[in-house]
């Protein structure tokens, strides 16, 4: 579990200090995918960084399973960030000197992992992202989505027990980022905790919590029931093109939200998470399904 409480980052620039993130409180729960929305500047990807250990706090505390982030000395920090953390970017931060093998094996080098053993754990990795032809070829000669599934893929390897990502489609076409946000919801399937900043409602339809942002604060926090989730297996064999349509492609990928039609209507199932929750066409009105 990820515990954030009374949370505050202020930066010094100049004369006039810049409050970022403020007083921000919740907790996170493992197995949980949550998105942190909001708009440019309100401090969602500030947040972010504070809870990988990117960034100090200026006041407040972050745990994770019981153990202050902010307390940690540097060797703990960094084993914090390789073991436990992936990350992934929208800039995807590839090195453009590595090829895309040695590009996800980077946290295992850092760890001391064996030579044959990056190796078979990279290539399984890469097998997950549908890029096991892709193990020798270069940075630049990959697309976009391409790139943004190895960084994926790197992020994973070490099968860290929560995923940080940044507006991981933010340079992607519909296709690709539809296709990433399908790769991440297999891996939140099968028990990785997930936390998505995006300025993009539509993403929100994969999370199972969306909490919204403005000018540092929580203005709001909200869980939903999502209807269906691929497995990795079923994304691999996911194909879209320029001609599928909107319609298409929400039925390639499977992912709807549950909705009701009467006021104060209960849902009894829900498939994805196995728990009850109940919402109001007010509320869905108010835009609770984000």
């Amino acid at each position: 579990m990820i515990e954030i409480k009374n949370v505050v980052k202020t930066y010094i620039k100049g004369k006039n200090p810049l409050t970022a993130v403020n007083g921000v409180s919740f907790n996170i729960a493992d197995g949980e995918f949550v998105a942190i929305v909001g708009k440019s500047g309100c401090g969602k990807s500030t947040l972010l960084n504070l809870i990988g250990g990117l960034d100090d706090l200026t006041s407040g505390s972050i745990s994770y399973n019981g153990v202050e982030v902010g307390e940690m000395n540097s060797k703990e920090r960094s084993n914090y960030r390789n073991k436990e953390i992936g990350f992934v970017f929208q800039s995807y931060n590839l090195e453009p000197h590595f090829n895309v093998g040695m590009n996800v094996s980077v946290p295992l080098i850092v760890a001391n992992a064996k030579k044959a053993e990056r190796e078979k754990m990279t290539k399984e990795a890469l097998n997950k992202m549908g890029l096991s032809d892709r193990y020798k070829s270069e940075p630049s000669e990959l697309s976009g989505g391409e790139a943004q599934r190895v960084a994926i893929a790197r992020a994973i390897i070490n099968n860290p027990k929560v995923v940080l990502a940044d507006e991981p489609t933010g340079n992607l076409d519909t296709i690709n980022g539809t296709l990433i946000m399908e790769y991440l919801t297999a891996i939140n399937k099968k028990g990785t905790t997930i936390i998505l900043v995006t300025h993009n409602p539509a993403q929100c339809d994969y999370c199972d919590r969306v909490i919204e942002m403005e000018d540092g604060r929580i203005i709001s926090d909200r869980k939903q029931c999502v209807a269906t989730a691929n497995s990795i297996e079923d994304v691999q064999t996911m194909s879209f093109d320029n001609n599928n349509s909107n319609e298409e492609i929400e039925e390639k990928s499977n992912i709807n939200i549950i909705s009701v039609d009467n006021d104060n209507a209960e849902i009894d199932e829900c498939s994805a998470m196995q728990r009850e929750c109940m919402i109001t066409v007010d509320e869905a009105k108010e835009g609770s399904l984000c």
